[in-house]
């Protein structure tokens, strides 16, 4: 069963998903895999980091919610303390 979203999210860390997943009131799925939340408009994809984790992921996940759009969001694993998650 397919579900139709406008937008997905990406990040790769639990960290930078939780303000997201507050703020959008998304609510985690168990299909098409647990690290995937959504509401009415929105998916969010906890990613892991690497590329292969990542290409696991997302085929599936795409096919599955047909999203309009993929957004890429992250940290990019900096350590720089002042940059607020």
């Amino acid at each position: 069963m397919s579900e139709n979203i406008t937008i997905l999210l990406l990040v790769a860390l639990k960290s930078e998903a939780r303000p997201l997943i507050r703020e959008l009131d998304l609510k985690q799925k168990t299909k098409p895999c647990n690290r995937f939340y959504k509401n009415d408009d929105v998916g969010l994809l906890i990613t892991g980091v690497g590329y292969e984790i990542v290409e696991r992921d997302l085929f599936n996940i795409v096919d599955y919610i047909n999203p309009m759009a993929l957004l890429n969001i992250g940290i990019c694993g900096s350590t720089e303390q002042s940059y607020e998650i």
